[in-house]
């Protein structure tokens, strides 16, 4: 996922020529109804990539993406007729959660800083943190923020997860476009070390989707629970 490149770095006048790491991005075509839909992304665990994407940008909701040929990063897909997914989505769930257990959970998160990204700052990351389970679940990484979500969904797909039933952590901004998937994948709190912008909240309020920004070690801002899924003992 990673390659080396010729890098001329200028302090002021000053040029010190060294290689530097960089992240690999490739195309990866998705087949569906005749008609191909490209992305570019690391290439790595592209399965999960396009079952995610196919999920949530192509399918009617409720459908059931199956992959029926590959070849290299080229992907065909049909819809499969299954109430397996949709079983598990119908599945109503709710849950309240403490603060202090909240800023647990973000600690763990910030410190889950992955080698690439250290290497290059190219990479977002998404992780999915399970109520049932009190653990991380899902955790993924690429250089694009849409493309993380694609593949949380894929993984979910694949490992019958219900995305309602825990805490979505993202490193990137929450926009209205992120949101707008996130409300797709059913998920229905999500936290970020980043900002969040008026689109966005609004898109939150609308779906009763906790919305927490800001998020560091020690503290956090929770800009919308209808919910009222954040708790705490001081209140």
């Amino acid at each position: 996922m990673l390659v080396k490149c010729k890098v001329s770095k200028f302090f002021k006048d000053r040029r010190v020529d060294f290689f530097d790491t960089i992240a690999v991005e490739e195309r990866v075509d998705i087949f569906f109804k005749s008609i191909v839909h490209s992305l570019w992304t690391i290439p790595y665990n592209l399965s999960s990539l396009v079952l995610g994407y196919a999920k949530l940008e192509l399918l009617p909701e409720g459908g059931n993406p199956v992959i029926i040929k590959r070849e290299e990063n080229r992907f065909w897909i049909e819809n499969c007729i299954s109430d397996n997914y949709k079983r598990i989505k119908e599945r109503k769930y709710d849950f309240k959660i403490d603060v202090l257990k909240l800023l647990e959970i973000n600690g763990s998160f910030i410190k889950k800083i992955s080698s690439n990204w250290e290497q290059t700052g190219c990479f977002h990351r998404v992780v999915f943190w399970s109520i049932r389970k009190r653990a991380f679940v899902i955790e993924v990484e690429d250089v694009g923020r849409h493309n993380c979500l694609d593949r949380m969904v894929g993984l979910a797909l694949k490992n019958e997860i219900n995305l309602q039933e825990g805490i979505l952590l993202v490193s990137a901004r929450l926009t209205r476009s992120f949101l707008k998937k996130v409300v797709k994948a059913g998920v229905r709190f999500v936290m970020s070390r980043s900002a969040i912008t008026s689109a966005a909240l609004t898109l939150a309020e609308r779906e009763k989707i906790t919305l927490v920004g800001f998020a560091r070690e020690n503290r956090l801002s929770v800009f919308t629970d209808i919910g009222e899924r954040v708790t705490s003992a001081s209140v």
